[in-house]
């Protein structure tokens, strides 16, 4: 299964709707996600980033 980045919803990459964006793949489970992902692809991409290495519960990495 594949995440769409746009809901997080798990999707069947072999049914799953795609765009090709800097030679990679994204899944998508409708036309409205992937037409989100499309119009602003480094918006969505962002989300993906880790954020820094750090936990609000104390755990180290």
């Amino acid at each position: 299964m594949e995440k769409d980045l746009i809901c997080g919803m798990d999707v069947d990459p072999t049914v799953a709707l795609t765009s090709q964006y800097n030679g990679k793949t994204y899944f998508f489970c409708s036309t409205a996600c992937k037409e989100m992902f499309d119009k602003e692809p480094e918006k969505y991409l962002k989300k993906d980033e880790p954020s820094g290495g750090s936990c609000c519960c104390g755990c180290s990495f």
